[in-house]
């Protein structure tokens, strides 16, 4: 079953349920998953995969000490952005690979621990070129993992409903925003996220501000009510609100080893299901791959939801006559781990995937109850 296809199946009913009149609230947790993007194709490319560092140079080393390059090329490739580039050369020129110098180069790569043996070397170090290759041809031409114009529409609806919502309180509030920085073929190293295409989290996170400023100009009655009663006091990113982390992890002995077990044994559209209900047969490998599982995206919903309680309660001895907004924009996988793996929603998360700018509201009380409601039930949120 493709999991992006059936949210709006599914979530006509939970969507109307969450409706229902709440129960006060002087803070509101918006965890909304982000809009609908454009995908690419060659989705199977996935991030550039880089050698850098310590390893960058002691590869021109290697390199040069093999005759594979010139001592006097050795600046330029330190200087280049990207010593992928000059490797995709040399393979294609006939060298590394299939070549005098191959045994040795595989026995370098396992020196610098970039596999564990030379016959996974030589597989890997294939799969790295191919990547990096795709990346080149990719990044010329995709507009992946920006907002889709009906995307931009949908989100726009959802936050005049909400703004509705928010405004009828008459209450002023506090509004912060903040979103997933995870951008299409971004990728983690040493350093951390590297710079990648369209950030879905980011750009939904604009058109919700371009359409709080729209009524503001046009002085709409919605634009009315929010100047008098929303105080924007917060922008930015957020890292424990990125997508889950498991389709390369740099620094596993073989990188995509998870992802690609659970694509052999499910299928590529099919394996998101049995990857939230945990594969036990897997578990050793995801372990050994340091990838996220479940609980783990589940522990880290949590851990947002407590820093947001702290915040609230130091807001609230500053300041008791404003209600507080917390938007967020973030990834279906962590509404739905957390629905599964925290609040322990049974049956009714059956199959659920949240639809694109579907929220999961996170209500907390005058005294301090922190509360949510899911398909009608309401459930106590534990920090």
């Amino acid at each position: 079953m493709n999991q992006e296809k059936i949210g709006s199946e599914i979530l006509t009913e939970s969507q109307t349920e969450q409706k229902e009149k709440e129960e006060p609230w002087d803070t509101k947790i918006i965890f909304q998953r982000h809009s609908e993007y454009k995908k690419d194709p060659r989705d199977e490319c996935y991030w550039r995969i880089e050698i850098t560092g310590e390893k960058k140079q002691d590869l021109i080393n290697f390199l040069i000490k093999k005759n594979v390059i010139e001592e006097e090329d050795r600046e330029k490739i330190e200087n280049s952005e990207f010593i992928e580039d000059e490797l995709i050369k040399l393979v294609d020129d006939g060298k590394l690979l299939n070549s005098p110098e191959e045994e040795d180069f595989l026995n370098f790569l396992v020196e610098i621990e970039f596999a564990e043996n030379s016959e996974k070397a030589k597989e890997m170090f294939k799969d790295y070129i191919d990547n990096n290759r795709n990346f080149n041809e990719v990044k010329k031409e995709s507009d992946a993992g920006s907002l889709t114009d009906k995307g931009k529409e949908l989100t726009k609806e959802a936050t005049l409903e909400r703004l509705k919502e928010i405004t009828a309180e008459n209450k002023p509030a506090d509004v912060i925003f903040l979103y997933s920085p995870t951008e299409w073929m971004d990728w983690r190293d040493e350093q951390g996220f590297a710079k990648g295409f369209g950030g879905r989290g980011k750009e939904t996170t604009k058109v919700i501000l371009d359409t709080i400023s729209s009524e503001m100009k046009e002085n709409t009655e919605l634009g009315k009510k929010i100047k008098e009663n929303i105080r924007i006091t917060g922008i930015g990113p957020n890292e424990k609100l990125r997508e889950l982390d498991i389709f390369y992890i740099f620094d596993a002995p073989n990188p995509k080893a998870y992802i690609k077990a659970l694509h052999e044994k499910f299928g590529k559209e099919d394996w998101w299901e049995p990857y939230y209900n945990i594969v036990e047969e897997l578990e050793d490998l995801r372990k050994e791959t340091k990838a996220e599982g479940p609980k783990d995206l589940a522990e880290r919903f949590k851990l947002v939801i407590k820093m947001m309680e702290l915040y609230n309660n130091k807001i609230k001895k500053e300041d008791q006559e404003r209600n507080l907004v917390i938007w967020m924009i973030s990834h279906m996988e962590l509404i739905r781990s957390f629905l599964q793996h925290q609040l322990k929603a049974g049956k009714d998360v059956e199959n659920y995937v949240p639809d694109y700018n579907e929220s999961l509201d996170i209500n907390i009380s005058p005294d301090g109850k922190i509360t949510t409601k899911f398909k009608g039930k309401e459930y106590e949120v534990k920090t």
